[in-house]
């Protein structure tokens, strides 16, 4: 340490109620390189030391009021300063036990009046001199134990960042390790002092030495600071990565003196840096091997990455068409608050899962996926970005539409002698009607007017009854693709799904239960779509009971009941039979596609899968329950829609 500080002149102080003699002393110890305080008083002379140090003190031993002795004792007692030196000034000798008396509140010494000028100047002076030395050493322990520290700190900083450091002088070769370097190098500190600059370089690992060498006898002509990573060998035969930083150092004149560096075992860094290139491999190798498209965003939406598979989704030819835009500007302005309530659900809920939405290609068509989104976390748990997953769908859809219109074909096949039922009874009762009416005309001239009246009313409801069956089924075999979900009401859609088949299954001998619920809600949907799920499930009823009349006795009343029902916020809808049941191991299967245990001119499969899609985007369930006592029972969940304030119902999705 070489901090120059400013000599601050040390404090004298000088105490004597005589005038004469205070200017005496004054006169004579101003030549000393010091800061009198003068004061005639004991009182005065603590009033002008607080809080200062003196170097020393002359005090006249007779005073009035505080003696010198009493200002002495007060002086040393002083726990806010050091010891001072203590001179007596005195017109006579005092015998010992007033000398010990004196001695014990600090005195080092005595002046006697008539003062001699040199020897009080020459005294004063030695004491001040002791004073300075003290002060020296003060400083310089204080100097050692801040370099000491300073030692104990830089080893421990050193010791917890695996960094040494060394230091070599050319003049003499000598080279000063820390004791890191040790550590690092795996060597114990009986290694030579002499020999460390070569300890260092034949620990350089073989394939690196010659590289190392060349940096380092460069340092020697040039004044760069050199900066490498290279491997060692330790004494236990490990190989260790370290990076190692040196340069020269100057004397005042310009000459180079000495070269100095740092070494820092990186080995757990080098690790590290390897298992992350590994773990980001991997994740491009699953991102690009996933078969569904896969985009990273940021909090606000803007994509950061995206997977190989999206650019053949989108139509693109470069990942930077990508990365940076915000996810938005691939969306539809009639998606755009829909994708904002899924992003403020997927971060509140950690996850949103297969929810169908439409994005725009590069050529600006548009296609349907399937979105799952996930909320990916800091390790404390802070939300840090978005991975939504995404998966075409287009192709499944128009799949389901074929075979939505198959099963739907299949349906108005299988109602077919339903339907000649459905019409016959009407054309039936208009057959009868019509040659009722002419037997009238033949008997009598003359037809009762009311008679004909009643007659022809009758005949034009049964021809309204046939036109409203055929213009139903035409629109129910319709396609329904292109259909805007508009609200509709249950029970109306079952009653014209029931009107198609009601006469067929009077001619199966079924008994139609109807329990409808006047209060039920309305709800939002395909109304088409929602009456071929009760058609599916009333004719798999009736299937479900023909099989069991031909297997039970023969008394056996076939019931169908049909019934709506709802609370706060659910309608239910059931059909439930009184055949006998669904086998345990049949039950978890009946939902899957093409899966039936019909014969094949019965069935396709498809039905209630179709059923359970259909049900599905109206965002309710199916759940069923059967036994062979009391038959099956299919029941049909709904969400009530929410009431908005301009009056238009909508329907919360359970998966948003």
């Amino acid at each position: 340490m070489n901090n120059m500080k400013p000599e601050v002149k040390p404090n004298v102080l000088i105490v004597d109620d005589a005038e004469a003699s205070l200017y005496f002393l004054e006169t004579v110890l101003k030549k000393l390189d010091a800061n009198l305080i003068l004061a005639q008083s004991g009182l005065e002379a603590l009033s002008k030391i607080e809080d200062q140090e003196i170097a020393i003190a002359l005090l006249d031993i007779h005073m009035p009021v505080m003696d010198g002795v009493e200002l002495a004792e007060i002086i040393q007692n002083d726990k806010s300063r050091e010891k001072v030196s203590i001179i007596f000034i005195t017109e006579q000798t005092k015998d010992e036990l007033e000398l010990v008396k004196f001695y014990e509140s600090g005195t080092v010494d005595f002046i006697l009046k008539p003062f001699l000028n040199n020897i009080l100047l020459n005294k004063v002076k030695i004491f001040l001199e002791l004073y300075r030395q003290k002060q020296q050493i003060l400083e310089n322990y204080l100097e050692l134990e801040e370099i000491r520290y300073e030692k104990v700190l830089l080893t421990q900083v050193e010791k917890a960042s695996h960094i040494g450091s060394w230091h070599q002088m050319l003049n003499t070769g000598q080279t000063f390790w820390s004791d890191e370097m040790y550590e690092i190098l795996g060597l114990d500190k009986t290694v030579p002092k002499d020999n460390l600059l070569d300890v260092l370089v034949r620990a350089i690992h073989p394939d690196d030495k010659r590289e190392v060498k060349k940096t380092l006898l460069a340092t020697l002509n040039d004044d760069i600071f050199r900066v490498m990573d290279y491997r060692i060998i330790r004494t236990d035969g490990s190989t260790r990565w370290v990076h190692a930083q040196w340069g020269p150092e100057y004397d005042d004149s310009g000459r180079l003196k000495a070269q100095y560096g740092f070494l820092q075992d990186l080995t757990e860094q080098k690790i590290n840096e390897n298992a992350l290139k590994e773990s980001e491999k991997m994740y491009r190798t699953l991102l690009n091997a996933s078969p569904e498209g896969i985009f990273i965003m940021d909090l606000k939406g803007r994509i950061t990455e995206i997977s190989d598979i999206i650019l053949e989704i989108f139509g693109a030819g470069d990942k930077n068409e990508f990365i940076g835009v915000p996810f938005s500007h691939f969306i539809p302005s009639t998606e755009v608050k829909k994708m904002k309530k899924i992003l403020r659900n997927a971060k509140s809920e950690g996850l949103i899962q297969n929810i169908e939405f439409i994005l725009t290609r590069k050529n600006q068509s548009q296609f349907i996926c399937e979105l799952s989104i996930t909320l990916i976390q800091e390790a404390d748990g802070r939300p840090d970005a978005y991975m939504a997953i995404l998966r075409d769908i287009s192709q499944r859809k128009k799949i389901e539409q074929q075979l939505n219109r198959s099963e739907r074909m299949a349906s108005l096949g299988e109602m077919a002698s339903g339907m000649a039922h459905e019409i016959n009874q009407p054309l039936l009762s208009i057959t009868l009607g019509i040659e009722n009416l002419l037997m009238k005309i033949q008997q009598v001239n003359a037809v009762d007017e009311s008679y004909f009246h009643n007659k022809s009313e009758k005949i034009f409801e049964d021809i309204l009854r046939v036109g409203r069956i055929i213009d139903h089924v035409r629109t129910f075999s319709q396609d329904h693709d292109e259909y805007i979900s508009t609200s509709f009401d249950i029970n109306e859609s079952i009653n014209n799904a029931i009107s198609m088949i009601s006469e067929q299954f009077k001619h199966h001998g079924i008994t139609l239960n109807i329990q409808l619920d006047k209060k039920i809600h309305p709800i939002i949907g395909n109304t088409y779509r929602f009456e071929q799920v009760i058609l599916n499930l009333l004719t798999n009823a009736k299937d479900t009971l023909e099989e069991t009349k031909k297997t039970s006795k023969s008394d056996l009343k076939k019931t169908i009941v049909i019934r709506t029902y709802h609370d706060d916020y659910t309608n239910f809808i059931e059909v439930k039979d009184n055949g006998n049941g669904i086998k345990t191991d049949v039950l978890d299967r009946i939902m899957l596609p093409f899966y039936t245990t019909k014969s094949e001119s019965k069935g396709t499969g498809l039905g209630l899968s179709i059923s359970f899609g259909i049900i599905k985007e109206l965002k309710g369930s199916i759940d069923v329950e059967s036994n062979s006592l009391s038959g099956t029972t299919f029941r049909i969940s709904l969400p009530v829609p929410e009431i908005k304030d301009n009056n238009k119902i909508t329907t919360t999705p359970k998966d948003e």
